[in-house]
């Protein structure tokens, strides 16, 4: 049995409002757009997830709506404040303690631990 594992970084953030946290900082018309176009790329490559777990960051979770918008999984992502800005030990814990029937996981968060 295969499996896959989608790691990426949120799209592109807007820095428009400079008094926004980090945390609450959302995408830019860019990053909105390449969203779905990603979404789109990842539908016509047959890597569809059946699992979700984002950072809880406003970018991540604009990000995973603009993916999804591209398959209509009616999937129910787990968002988590372990991704936000996590490093590389702290996304695969993450990972381990995702359920094993998953066939394609999709972990979206930040740079550097995305890197």
């Amino acid at each position: 049995m295969n499996r896959r594992l989608i790691l990426m970084r949120h799209c592109k953030s807007s820095w428009d409002h400079p008094g926004l946290g980090d945390h609450t900082r959302p995408l830019n018309k860019r990053g909105t757009r390449d969203a779905a176009a990603v979404g789109e790329r990842l539908a016509e490559l047959g890597w569809t997830p059946d699992g979700v777990v984002s950072s809880d960051s406003a970018r991540t979770r604009e990000t995973w709506t603009g993916l999804e918008s591209q398959w209509d999984t009616g999937l129910d992502p787990t968002f988590t404040r372990a991704l936000y800005h996590a490093d590389a030990t702290d996304i695969i814990d993450v990972i381990a303690r995702q359920d094993t029937k998953v066939q394609c996981l999709l972990v979206l968060g930040h740079n550097p631990g995305s890197e």
